[in-house]
């Protein structure tokens, strides 16, 4: 008989945080807070699991960049054959911690790939081409690229692999055939035949996926690429690495960047949100940033930093009549799940609505809009190169500069979190 509810949590998912799974029948979706039905969820559909600490019997789960809930039992059990999904990393084509050029990078992996086992004929047919499409240019046709992909029956998890994994492989070549940081900086930043890829395995340093080396000797430098799905979101950039490209001295840059907003609110917060824990931190930023103004102490009244270090030092044992306005006007506190109790909020209801009050105020370049500062940091430093392929199977690339990011008006702070979970730290979604 199958392991299921409770049982089944402790046995195969209490061990972590997150965990890769899939569904492995059908499900109704949940709200992530409120538990309401918004529709359905289909079989074979690929989730990270979130392990709240203790078994719930509508489970959170992340598809992407959003969260809802499914019944605990519609889960497959993590490393089954229904939850499994064919590794498309680079390192699992051979690719190794060295720097490789084109054609050293393009035969390894394509005799790797010719190796493996675990890969369905048609699968591995369309994956050398889309190799061979990248590396040897005209030799591969789109036409021939779309039979191939209509052959292979590509189920929606390895679409996904393809996208966010093998994109990553396929990128360097993809940088020199189509000049896409060549073309974004006006020519001023040139990808010759002769560069060289590096893909680290635990990256060493912010939004690395992988590098680019460029020039050679005291000339040599370094191309840092952040590969993401062409989406229209990504995963959000952590303070502590924003703070860490600011003060980075390279390309002419002796840490002015960091000097630059040393003493703006903007940085206040990354700091504060980079320093302290993922409960604590919001609730400290939150209300350093309130109080930076008086225009903003009217819009959230109540929320005083002498409230914000009792929460952070007494956890739930705080004293509520210290946050006595601020929960009489905030609608976030006033739509808590505890509300419905009359019980006062918890410490992570409290960090929740102050997450909100950051994200609003960092949108649309409102007071504490991050547009300028995260452009700033990347700027010279890090290229986003984003990839996808269509629905037949032919690729489509595009890259993203500092200056797209100056020029856009929602560059901001965002939460993973609720009222009920606390696990990801806040950061700047791109």
């Amino acid at each position: 008989m199958a392991t299921t509810g409770r049982a089944a949590y402790v046995k195969y998912f209490n061990f972590g945080k997150e965990i890769a799974t899939t569904l492995k029948k059908d499900s109704p979706k949940y709200g992530a807070n409120d538990s309401k039905t918004e529709g359905s969820v289909k079989k074979g559909t690929v989730v990270t699991y979130i392990n709240e600490g203790e078994y719930q019997s509508k489970a959170l789960v992340r598809e992407e960049n959003n969260l809802y809930r499914v019944k605990f039992d519609s889960l497959a059990k993590p490393g089954s054959k229904a939850s499994s999904r064919v590794d498309l990393k680079p390192q699992s084509f051979g690719i190794k911690e060295v720097e490789y050029n084109f054609d050293q990078l393009y035969q390894t992996a394509l005799n790797t790939l010719e190796e493996r086992t675990d890969l369905r004929g048609p699968v591995k047919g369309y994956l050398q081409l889309l190799l061979a499409y990248h590396a040897e240019g005209e030799q591969v046709t789109t036409q021939q690229l779309v039979e191939a992909y209509q052959g292979a029956g590509i189920d929606g998890q390895t679409q996904k692999g393809i996208i966010n994994d093998f994109g990553e492989l396929l990128g360097p070549f993809a940088v020199y055939r189509d000049g896409l940081i060549d073309k974004a900086t006006n020519g001023k930043v040139k990808v010759p035949q002769s560069a060289k890829s590096y893909f680290p395995s635990r990256p060493n340093e912010p939004l690395m996926d992988y590098g680019i080396y460029i020039g050679s000797g005291s000339n040599k430098k370094l191309l840092t690429v952040s590969a993401k799905a062409l989406s229209k979101s990504t995963n959000v950039v952590k303070p502590p690495d924003i703070i860490m490209l600011l003060k980075r001295k390279e390309n002419g840059n002796d840490g002015q960047m960091f000097r630059k907003y040393k003493n703006s609110i903007q940085m206040k917060v990354l700091e504060i949100l980079s320093e302290n824990s993922i409960k604590n931190g919001p609730i400290l930023a939150a209300a350093h940033f309130v109080n930076s103004k008086p225009s903003l102490a009217r819009k959230y009244p109540g929320l005083s930093i002498d409230a914000a270090k009792n929460i952070v030092k007494m956890g739930d044992g705080y004293d509520p009549t210290l946050f006595a306005t601020f929960f009489e006007t905030n609608e976030a506190i006033k739509k808590r799940p505890t509300a419905k109790i009359n019980k006062k909020p918890t410490h992570i209801e409290v960090m929740y609505a102050c997450e909100k009050i950051l994200s609003a105020e960092s949108k649309n370049r409102g007071p504490l809009t991050m547009h300028e500062i995260f452009a700033d940091a990347i700027a010279q430093k890090v290229y986003y190169v984003k990839f996808t392929i269509s629905s037949t199977g032919v690729p489509q690339w595009a890259i993203q500069l500092d200056s797209d990011f100056r020029q856009s008006s929602n560059v901001f702070l965002r939460s993973k979190n609720g009222y009920t979970r606390a696990s990801d730290r806040m950061g700047v979604q791109p």
